[in-house]
């Protein structure tokens, strides 16, 4: 899996950011996995049933950019592994940079996101 700098799966837009997602629901461990051409890789906890992996998904991303959980939501492929995240925040630099720290960090990118859904 490679890592670097934002490429196509880091987007701004006119109120925020977009972030193309690869989740990998049904993992040991909840956070990042790195970045990879087609986005960021996210290792979920939880299973992808009724919604649960989604909703950890966005919990841990606002958790890890330090955002309210309501900046954060999924705009494209709730049903599927590859998504669309849109972030909606004034601090598009703060958040790019923070993004962009994440795909680097990868593994160790945890940054207090939970081990298992509460």
């Amino acid at each position: 899996m490679a890592s670097g700098g934002a490429g196509r799966w880091l987007s701004r837009t006119g109120n925020g950011l977009r972030i193309d997602v690869l989740a990998r629901p049904g993992a040991s461990r909840s956070g990042c996995l790195g970045v990879e051409a087609r986005g960021l890789v996210m290792a979920l906890h939880s299973p992808p049933e009724g919604g649960r992996a989604n909703d950890e998904l966005v919990e841990i991303l606002a958790r890890i950019l330090r955002l309210p959980r309501a900046s954060v939501r999924i705009v494209r492929g709730t049903s599927s592994r590859r998504k669309t995240v849109e972030i909606a925040t004034a601090e598009q630099e703060r958040i790019a940079a923070r993004c962009e720290e994440l795909a680097l960090a990868g593994s160790g990118a945890r940054a207090g996101a939970p081990n298992r859904p509460r």
